[in-house]
């Protein structure tokens, strides 16, 4: 593959919830490699 796979977030708003969830993904991502 050229590229690594990758994630990309749009965050609107100040929700925290949000935050935290979009927080949460990007760990989860960078302990699966």
């Amino acid at each position: 593959m050229a590229r690594p796979p990758g994630l990309s977030v749009v965050l609107v708003g100040d929700d925290l919830a949000s935050a935290v969830y979009v927080r949460n993904k990007q760990r989860a991502a960078k302990e699966a490699g």
